[in-house]
């Protein structure tokens, strides 16, 4: 398994606490997927959660990208899925990767899951997709009490929204440096050598023909809206 550089650093075990943060075309998903697959053998008696705003998108996102990069490995023949609820099972061990969704109005949804074991990690992906972030401390909280103290994890991966004002943008401003967190901002600089001649020649038209969508969009730097003000004459 090859780990890209920056997101070695996930794999940093001192590190309880991640912020990883990326324009498009990072390897951003990837790096994800290695470190479930990763924590999801090695320790075969601990669960794992998987979250996004919707429930609805789990299946078709991270749940098939899981899949997709165990069947890469070769690791697929040894786990079983389920749909209802969605999860995939380790029959090398007793531990399950459990798929939740965490937004919506309904801020104690996260309350109903009970995970076979405790659990060393949590992933929270498309984060900036939840509305607010008493979602995400809702859910935290929930969680949080299933935590093996020795072993977890979490991980907030999110591509930055437009707006400066977006609660998760200030969320990764005040942690940014923490010694308690680790913060990654990533982009397709970072991996470029392993991007297609196409996947660089679309970033490139993006850079010349509309560079501040392709600051925010590759970059992951936020739009600012310069406001002009009409102050009339006395």
């Amino acid at each position: 398994m090859e780990v890209l550089y920056p997101y070695t650093k996930i794999f940093n075990k001192e590190k309880h606490r991640v912020l990883l943060k990326s324009g498009r075309t990072a390897g951003k998903s990837t790096s994800i997927y290695q470190l479930i697959v990763t924590r999801f053998y090695e320790y075969p008696n601990l669960d794992i959660i998987v979250c996004r705003s919707y429930s609805g998108d789990l299946q078709k996102s991270l749940f098939s990208g899981i899949l997709k990069y165990l069947r890469l490995e070769g690791l697929d023949v040894y786990v079983d899925t389920r749909t209802r609820p969605l999860k995939i099972i380790n029959r090398l061990g007793t531990n399950v990767i459990h798929f939740e969704g965490i937004g919506g109005a309904d801020l104690e949804r996260s309350k109903g899951l009970e995970p076979t074991n405790k659990v060393s990690l949590i992933v929270v992906d498309e984060t900036q997709q939840l509305s607010k972030q008493e979602n995400l401390d809702q859910a935290i909280a929930t969680f949080r009490r299933h935590l093996d103290k020795e072993t977890y994890q979490i991980v907030l991966a999110f591509n930055p929204k437009r707006q400066n004002s977006h609660w998760l943008n200030e969320y990764f401003r005040t942690r940014e440096g923490a010694k308690d967190w680790l913060t990654i901002h990533s982009t397709y600089r970072d991996i470029a050598k392993k991007l297609t001649d196409f996947d660089k020649k679309e970033i490139r038209e993006e850079m010349v023909y509309n560079p501040s969508n392709y600051r925010y969009l590759y970059l992951g730097k936020l739009m600012v809206y310069l406001v002009i003000r009409n102050v009339a004459k006395e």
